[in-house]
């Protein structure tokens, strides 16, 4: 990300728009961890905790 952070000429994203993305995706990925956790895994044979 840091490559394309910094083009002469061009105006590019900056940090706010990192933390911007950050915050709408790291719930997401929270709550697939907690599907595949509880639901997914489970259904596969593997045990939820050991």
């Amino acid at each position: 990300m840091t490559l394309f952070s910094d083009v002469e000429g061009i105006e590019t994203y900056q940090p706010k728009d990192l933390l911007r993305l950050s915050a709408f995706l790291a719930p997401l990925m929270v709550a697939m961890v907690l599907v595949f956790s509880f639901v997914i895994w489970p259904l596969m044979g593997m045990p939820l905790f050991l």
